[in-house]
């Protein structure tokens, strides 16, 4: 925790306190100073009055009784006034006081004001930048107080608007460039046949029927991937045996690393039988989720390597696996690997998976959306990849 000098709420109380010392401070001195002086200077000005008073009275009554009247009028009058001095010093005393104590009060709170208000300002200023667009302003308070923390929260969220921002504009810029390449060559084949430039052949049609297939499973992932991360995909929930879902993978895509000459593995988890890895969720979605591991792992594995998946349980979740021997991840790759349109190799075939560099970005929203955790590990280049899941078990 911060210091108490670095609390708003403490400053606030430290300055009213101050602001009430202080008046009390003035008003004590007023009195001890003001009021002896204001008190003699009506004194004298009343024993004046007084005095003048007293003079006429004894030369109306000129006899021993009314002179003692007199002297009991006088005494009386002297009492009341001198009680009229005293109230009239101590308000002009308190009067006085108080107007010293008001201003230095005023001072006090317009200092302590423009430090609460010149953050607040800034903060002001930077939010109508951002909301003109320009994310890369910052709020610059330094300290550990309120405002200071704030300014970090605000910050961060700046950055994360700035990082939205940019992902959205390189994702139109992605989007643009996998649509230019297979528009083009279905516009270029489609001229050539309509100038009859190209032969109108069984393999020309074949191939304008693959960019076709493959523009339309951009489109379809890119559908997807926009419900996924909005989480609007009903998931189903029911049991199942991660078991049973990964040895049917293996059965199902063996010819194909066959093809490749790639070596496909799996190793569950000797003490735990079928029936206890399950999971509650969507079996389609996590089979989907493994296939694009395995189509990655694949694409980047080199002939005469192996690809191993493992499974097993790890106290109260189960812990899958996808490691490959392939080129392996950089640091930079690790970090970026989940993004959509990231591809380590730009130049890459696509003939396996959708091959539009949104295959990991779909399977983490998946993943995330049956309450798991996805990462990746690499020792760098040319070690291989491993891709970790992990999912609470039933």
């Amino acid at each position: 925790m911060s210091h108490w000098k670095d609390q708003i709420f403490y400053r606030l109380l430290l300055s009213y306190a101050i602001t009430i010392a202080i008046g009390a401070v003035v008003l004590l001195l007023s009195v001890l100073f003001l009021t002896p002086r204001a008190y003699q200077r009506h004194m004298q000005n009343g024993d004046q009055t007084g005095g003048m008073l007293g003079g006429g009275t004894m030369n109306q009554t000129g006899t021993q009784g009314g002179g003692q009247l007199g002297m009991q009028n006088g005494t009386a009058g002297q009492t009341s006034q001198t009680l009229g001095n005293f109230r009239a010093g101590i308000l002009e005393a308190l009067v006085w006081s108080l107007l010293a104590s008001g201003l230095t009060a005023f001072a006090i709170s317009i200092y302590f004001s423009k430090q609460i208000l010149a953050p607040l300002k800034q903060f002001n200023l930077i939010s109508h930048s951002i909301a003109d667009g320009n994310y890369a302003s910052r709020v610059n308070i330094s300290g550990t107080n309120e405002f200071a923390r704030l300014a970090d929260s605000f910050n961060t969220m700046t950055a994360k608007l700035q990082q939205v921002e940019d992902t959205r504009v390189r994702m139109i810029g992605d989007v643009s460039h996998e649509l230019r390449t297979p528009l083009t060559i279905i516009g270029g084949y489609m001229e050539g046949l309509s100038d009859g430039v190209i032969p109108a052949e069984k393999d020309t049609f074949d191939l304008v029927s693959r960019e076709t297939a493959r523009l339309t499973r951009l489109v379809n992932g890119l559908q997807e991937l926009s419900k996924v991360e909005a989480g609007s995909v009903q998931l189903k929930s029911e049991p199942v045996s991660l078991t049973k879902l990964t040895q049917n993978l293996i059965h199902q895509y063996q010819p194909l690393f066959d093809e490749k000459k790639v070596q496909l593995t799996l190793e569950l988890d000797p003490n735990q039988t079928g029936t206890k890895l399950i999971v509650l969720g969507d079996e389609d979605r996590l089979t989907q989720v493994l296939t694009n591991l395995l189509a990655n792992a694949l694409q980047y594995s080199p002939e005469e390597k192996k690809v191993h998946i493992g499974c097993r349980a790890d106290g109260k979740q189960v812990h899958i696996t996808v490691k490959d021997e392939g080129i392996g991840l950089s640091p930079e790759n690790l970090s970026k690997v989940f993004e959509r349109f990231y591809r380590v190799d730009r130049s890459r075939n696509r003939d396996f998976g959708n091959g539009s560099g949104i295959g990991l970005s779909i399977a983490k929203a998946l993943v995330e959306q049956h309450n798991g955790s996805i990462w990746a590990e690499s020792a760098g280049a040319g070690s291989g990849a491993t891709f970790h899941i992990l999912l609470p078990l039933m």
